[in-house]
């Protein structure tokens, strides 16, 4: 949603010159919810729930995220979100990029900080993105 875009925005402070913001999406998984990519699945003991989860799930439902951690990379800044299910080991919103660079970026940062601003929740509504090769 456009308020929590904003607030995120806001709460993560000026970006660095040139880097463009999105911090409107989360990817909860490649393909319809009730049916997740294989190749995107994982061997944690939780598969199962997750994918129960995930199903369960209704395009156009509003959820809520709570911001737990950052990262900030040379080429992707990102904070770490729980409260809908995702198949990533790191569900997260992109927030911003560095030039030239796409959010996909944020799924490489391997070292995640404890948020330390305020508590800060976000709500969006689960959609389904179609890639442009689909």
């Amino acid at each position: 949603e456009p308020a929590s875009r904003e607030a995120l925005l806001r709460a993560v402070g000026p970006l660095p010159e040139g880097w463009r913001s999105w911090g409107d999406r989360m990817v909860l998984c490649q393909g319809p919810l009730e049916r997740p990519s294989p190749a995107e699945a994982d061997r944690r003991s939780v598969a199962a729930d997750l994918l129960t989860r995930l199903a369960a799930l209704k395009l156009g439902e509003v959820v809520e995220l709570r911001v737990v951690s950052l990262a900030k990379t040379s080429e992707a800044l990102a904070v770490g979100v729980l409260g809908a299910p995702a198949i990533g080991r790191n569900p997260h919103i992109a927030v911003a990029t560095a030039p030239g660079v796409w959010p996909a970026a944020a799924e490489s940062v391997a070292e995640w900080l404890p948020w330390r601003g305020d508590a800060l929740s976000l709500r969006g509504k689960v959609v389904q993105w179609m890639r442009a090769d689909s």
